[in-house]
């Protein structure tokens, strides 16, 4: 059974994550959260396996980067949750392997596990392609250049679209990733 102290561990992991290597923003922590909640709660699917996956998808991305193992960053959450499932003994194997699909499959998969994994994944796509998540998480990267910036916001803008496979979402975001792209690239402009 997930539990509020299992909840309460794993979203301040993923802040001291944050605090400790800046990446991903706490903004687009908390913005993935907030997606997915919604999602979850829209589709009818479990709130508490999808929040646990927000929190935990990205939670070693710092990490990963600081060590050069950026495409590790994903086996890496993987390995970070089990060690905290380990502190909790009353997980369900059923919620364990589904937070860790959740983990596994947020940047998208032939066949999604489960409703929950694939509402983590579309929630993360929120953070590049509609305008509150590019300008927030923007204004809340740290230490990188503006161009460096851009060049990261339009190739994950770029990737995220090819992985959205909820319609309402599709539906949803097709304008703002528009208007974004073409934000960036008068961005990007201005640079030369």
């Amino acid at each position: 059974m997930i539990t509020e102290q299992f909840l309460k561990k794993v979203r301040d992991f993923a802040y001291a994550e944050e605090a400790k290597f800046h990446t991903p923003p706490k903004f687009h922590v908390d913005f993935t959260n907030e997606k997915g909640l919604k999602l979850a709660e829209a589709l009818h699917a479990n709130k508490d396996i999808v929040s646990a996956g927000t929190f935990l998808m990205d939670s070693m991305l710092g990490a990963a980067m600081t060590e050069g193992r950026l495409k590790e960053h994903v086996m890496m959450a993987v390995k970070k949750t089990k060690e905290l499932f380990g502190e909790f003994p009353e997980l369900t194997e059923e919620e364990k392997e589904n937070i860790l699909n959740c983990v596994r499959e947020h940047h998208g998969a032939e066949r999604f596990s489960s409703l929950e994994s694939e509402i983590c994944c579309n929630a993360d796509c929120y953070r590049f392609l509609s305008m509150e998540g590019v300008v927030g998480g923007m204004k809340n990267f740290r230490e990188m250049e503006k161009k460096e910036l851009i060049d990261l916001f339009l190739k994950k803008g770029e990737e995220k679209w090819n992985v959205l496979s909820l319609s309402g979402c599709k539906k949803e975001l097709e304008p703002q990733y528009q208007a974004v792209k073409v934000l960036l690239q008068r961005m990007k402009g201005e640079e030369k």
